[in-house]
């Protein structure tokens, strides 16, 4: 992903890059769209975002953008990766992907995981680290826990999902999930033992 200056104003955009370094033709049709919607930045960020991983997943296993399968689909989402430090990823994209086209109804963002939840928070201004300070101080990583496999502190993400919880329902109008302004899904894992992440998302019309 790729951050740009615009001519016009001196504003800021983003665009995805391939493995060539140059733009992904595909992808940036699809975001120049969301420009002429008038869209925020942080929307196109979020998009391009997701876009980036989709390509490099795609390029990691020589498939076609075009030419994809739902278990194409349901891969990507287990090849999520949330990294080995506690993290907040944004899965506001490929949310979005997965409604497009689907009109309206409601979709559930679920983690079939015991350390790891989902949430609708702002990102990209502090939140992101405000909650994982916040999950921290409310879950401190030492030998209180009697859950005490794994790394120091492990029994700690056990108790997350308490907090954390491990599905939520958004609304779906015209095929984008219907949310606020500064709303976006994530998921956030605490859990520095598991590093690969499934998230399973599904759609009921209506």
């Amino acid at each position: 992903m790729q951050r740009l200056v615009l001519p016009e104003g001196g504003g800021h955009t983003w665009t995805v890059l391939g493995s060539d370094h140059r733009p992904v033709v595909p992808a940036e049709d699809y975001l120049e769209y969301l420009r002429a919607q008038q869209v925020s930045p942080n929307t196109v960020k979020s998009y391009a975002r997701a876009l980036a991983l989709w390509w490099q997943f795609l390029e990691l296993y020589g498939l076609v953008w075009d030419a994809v399968t739902l278990e194409n689909f349901g891969a990507f989402l287990t090849w999520l990766r949330t990294g080995d430090e506690p993290g907040v990823v944004d899965l506001t994209g490929e949310v979005a992907v997965f409604c497009r086209d689907r009109g309206d109804g409601l979709v559930s963002v679920f983690v079939p995981h015991a350390t790891a939840g989902v949430a609708l928070v702002e990102t990209g201004a502090g939140s992101d680290d405000d909650l994982l300070d916040t999950l921290a101080r409310l879950l401190p990583r030492d030998d209180r826990w009697g859950h005490r496999h794994g790394s120091s502190g492990h029994g700690a993400d056990h108790v997350l999902p308490a907090f954390v919880s491990s599905s939520l329902v958004v609304p779906v109008l015209r095929g984008r999930p219907a949310l606020g302004t500064w709303q976006s899904i994530v998921l956030v894992d605490t859990n520095v033992d598991n590093t690969t992440r499934t998230v399973r998302l599904s759609f009921l019309a209506g």
